[in-house]
């Protein structure tokens, strides 16, 4: 009877030996082949900059060939101020702007949760001034904006700089400034 129990418990041991063993070859697959996919995406995203460098801005959203895993979304807009207090996802650099405008971004650290966002024109004259709240789950962490507002274009259609900023408490001044080029629909 012991023998029964011993030589079951050594095939119970091989069992389980073999169980995990392939278990950890499969992870392993996974990890590799998600490693193939990431590569892959990286090229795509390279190639995509170059063609904004020379197309102006615009959203991305490659797609791998296998469609069973999941496909990241790749924002190629990432404007921010020196601090890294406003990030802007959107609108690009050098975007044709129409209105409404929609603006989407992160923001940390700003005096009372508020930003102002203007549109300029080709001769700097404000177009549009826009006070935007950043909702934040507690004070000092990253919270998202997403707003749309309706503005007025400059007509004829021209170039113009988007700004993004906050003011400083202690004297009004403009902080966290966020700048680029953009133009007019």
């Amino acid at each position: 009877m012991k023998r029964y129990l011993i030589v079951f418990f050594i095939l119970l041991l091989i069992v389980l030996l073999t169980i995990s063993t392939t278990i950890a070859v499969v992870f392993y697959i996974q990890a590799n082949n998600r490693g193939a996919e990431i590569e892959q995406l990286k090229n795509e995203i390279e190639l995509l900059n170059s063609k904004l460098e020379n197309n102006g801005g615009t959203d991305v959203t490659p797609t791998p060939t296998d469609t069973s895993t999941v496909t990241p979304t790749v924002n190629l807009c990432l404007n921010k101020s020196n601090d890294g207090a406003i990030v802007v996802t959107k609108p690009c650099k050098n975007q044709k702007l129409t209105s409404p405008l929609n603006i989407k971004g992160v923001a940390t650290g700003l005096f009372e949760g508020t930003m102002i966002v203007e549109l300029y024109d080709a001769t700097d004259n404000l177009v549009h001034k826009q006070v935007v709240t950043v909702t934040t789950p507690d004070i000092g962490q990253p919270g998202n904006f997403d707003i749309s507002f309706p503005f007025t274009p400059p007509t004829p259609p021209t170039t113009g700089k988007i700004k993004f900023y906050a003011q400083a408490p202690s004297d009004g001044s403009d902080v966290h400034v966020v700048q680029f080029a953009i133009r007019y629909n």
